[in-house]
């Protein structure tokens, strides 16, 4: 059996539209008893909604860089919450250099600040719930590098990591990423085969070092330098399993 985990936004949906024969590429792939997952930096409402929106198969989804894993039942399979230190430690450092407009995530559904129409009372509300991660939008995919970048190289020793994807900038737990989100939905499920990855970002770079791994020629030329493979599209390599 083949556990092929793939990225979404450049990897699967490319230039706004998903692929008929990827559709079907998939399906046929899945019928020949192997696995189809996919693990995004999306939380998992809006992963969700894109799947339902293609009618794109799937057996597993991994959200926000491996910080929360479902099931096909859309049951939370696992995941990780920042602590509270942390929570606070990134709010702080963001209102410290100007950003007063980002979002914070449970895994699930994102949650908007803007200029401050979140006070601290609801803020600590928010945190008390449950926050997986931050989300920054940048005017391009080269600011948000620029800026995760820096968090990364300013605090090294932080228990948060930050990713950029595309124009955004996510921040979240530190040491879960992608890879980790693999091995854990592996783990959960218990499924044993050979697992192959697909991504096209730099958020991908964990999972296409971890496994055997192919990056779209039409991605980050940075972050498919990883891959062990270079391809042009997900369904060259699907079909061939």
């Amino acid at each position: 059996m083949k556990i092929a985990v793939s990225d979404y936004d450049g990897t699967l949906y490319i230039n706004q539209e998903i692929q008929t024969e990827l559709l079907e590429s998939i399906k046929a792939f899945r019928e020949r008893g192997n696995k189809f997952c996919i693990c995004t930096g999306r939380p998992i409402e809006s992963i969700y909604e894109q799947l339902q929106l293609h009618g794109i198969p799937y057996d597993f989804i991994v959200g926000m860089n491996g910080s929360i894993g479902v099931d096909h039942e859309y049951k939370e399979a696992f995941g990780v919450y920042m602590q509270r230190e942390d929570v606070y430690a990134v709010k702080e450092i963001l209102e410290q250099h100007g950003y007063q407009n980002y979002s914070v995530s449970n895994g699930y559904v994102n949650m908007f600040i803007e200029n401050g129409n979140v006070n601290d009372e609801e803020f600590d509300k928010l945190e008390k719930s449950g926050i997986r991660g931050f989300y920054i939008l940048k005017n391009s995919a080269e600011e948000a590098k620029e800026m995760a970048d820096w968090l990364n190289e300013t605090y090294p020793n932080a228990s948060f990591k930050s990713y950029p994807n595309r124009d955004f900038v996510s921040i979240s737990v530190n040491g879960s990423h992608k890879a980790h989100g693999v091995r854990a939905l592996i783990k959960h499920t218990g499924w044993q085969g050979d697992i192959i990855t697909f991504g096209d970002d730099f958020n991908d770079i964990p999972m296409l070092k971890a496994f055997e791994s192919y990056g779209i020629e039409t991605g980050v030329e940075e972050a498919i330098a990883y891959a062990k493979h270079i391809v042009p599209n997900v369904n060259t390599v699907l079909d061939s399993f």
